[in-house]
Parts: C-alpha cells; structure tokens; sequence
C-alpha cells in the first residue's frame, strides 16, 4: 500500500498566504517526490501507482513554486 495523500499537498498550497509558506510547500513536494522515488528503487513489481504519485509531488511542487512566485511579486508591491 502506497503512503501518498495527494490532497495533503494541494491543500497546503491553497493554504499559503506568503510566499514563506509557498516555498515551505513546494520544499515539501519536493521531498515527498524524493521519498518516493526511493521507494520506487526498493519496490518490486508493478510500479504504476507510484509513478502517478511522483508526477503529482513534482506537479505540486512546480504549482507551489509559481505560487510563491506570485506572492513575492503582490509582497513587492504592497
């Protein structure tokens, strides 16, 4: 059984309201892709469900990164 919530991470970027948060966010994504590719290495077998959910950290991870990106640009502004 795969250890991935893939909601964890989406709603943690919807959450975030600085850009701080948004880069804690996609370091998180980050990781969390990492681990599984780890366990990708160690699995043995059919390997599907783990690559759909190392796609989903890396998109998580892009998504958080352009959300801090915005925000540092509305925290210039203001």
């Amino acid at each position: 059984k795969l250890k991935y919530r893939f909601k964890s991470l989406s709603a943690k970027i919807i959450r975030s309201k600085t850009s701080y948060a948004a880069k804690q966010v996609a370091g998180q994504a980050r990781r969390e892709a990492l681990r599984l590719k780890n366990e990708k290495r160690k699995t043995e077998g059919d390997t599907t469900e783990i690559d759909a959910a190392i796609a989903h950290a890396k998109a998580m991870e892009r998504v958080a990164k352009k959300k801090a990106r915005h925000l540092e640009e509305e925290e210039l502004i203001k």
